[in-house]
């Protein structure tokens, strides 16, 4: 996709990744883009900056707890009404907080599936719109086994297959909208540096250090390039790992259809 002329709404936005998300898409050709964001200061503070660095209209921020129903619908009213329209969506906004699971599954994945089938009836050929790109950010969580985040784990897997599902050659022909996936790795974020807090049993902290340790870390800044890397060539229902700040590169997942396959084989 050519950024040039183009709106964008990004979740999660005011702080971190998805900050760097709208900056390099601004850099990129971009015209306009919605901060979503529930950090009202942090988003206000975000945007002006942006503005002042691009153009005056360059963004505006939208203050929008995406668990809440009416406020992510209100943000996608909002964003068409000041915007005129819609073509890229990323769905950011995360949480890993163990000792609040019920919240984390409505962050992580509830949110995210109501924020994307929002995005399809609105930039759906099918329902008028014009197309466009709806980039769901998971995590390498998701494609792993891990022990202390058990909850992040698994939104972050079922955001892996909700997309892939919706990525089909069915949905993208009859929507002309494309459905990508990108799992970073671990990123120096709040939501790692931060997440000990928040761990459901003290006995875990380590083994979520661990965890961390493991893995090459990298900053925002990588993650953002990556993310417009795919936006602007990804294949729907295509799988992107960006880890250690090296180059992005796509997995491919075991289906069922091949595993058939090979059984008979």
């Amino acid at each position: 996709m050519d950024l040039q002329g183009k709106v964008a709404l990004v979740t999660g936005a005011a702080i971190g990744i998805g900050l760097e998300y709208v900056k390099v898409m601004l850099e990129n050709g971009l015209k306009h883009a919605a901060v979503l964001d529930v950090n009202q200061t942090a988003g206000t503070a975000a945007v002006k900056k942006l503005n002042e660095k691009f153009r005056a209209d360059a963004a505006i921020f939208i203050h929008c707890d995406v668990t809440n129903k009416e406020h992510l619908e209100a943000a996608f009213t909002q964003t068409l009404r000041v915007f005129g329209r819609i073509h890229v969506v990323v769905n950011n906004a995360g949480l890993l907080r163990g000792c609040a699971w019920e919240l984390e599954i409505s962050v992580n994945l509830t949110a995210l599936v109501r924020s994307t089938l929002l995005a399809l009836d609105l930039m759906g050929k099918d329902k008028g719109g014009e197309g466009g790109v709806v980039v769901n950010i998971a995590s390498v969580a998701g494609l792993s086994s891990v022990a202390p985040i058990p909850v992040y784990s698994a939104t972050k897997s079922a955001v892996i297959g909700f997309s892939q599902s919706l990525g089909a050659p069915f949905h993208e022909a009859r929507t002309g909208v494309r459905v990508l996936t990108l799992c970073p790795g671990v990123t120096h974020t709040s939501l790692v540096t931060d997440s000990h807090l928040y761990v459901m049993d003290e006995n875990w902290k380590q083994e979520l250090k661990k965890f961390f340790t493991d893995f090459p870390s990298q900053t925002p800044e990588c993650v953002a390039t990556a993310m417009l890397h795919i936006l602007k060539n990804a294949k729907s229902g295509s799988v992107w790992v960006i880890e250690g700040g090296k180059p992005v590169y796509e997995i491919e997942l075991p289906n069922y259809e091949s595993l058939k396959v090979g059984k008979k084989n």
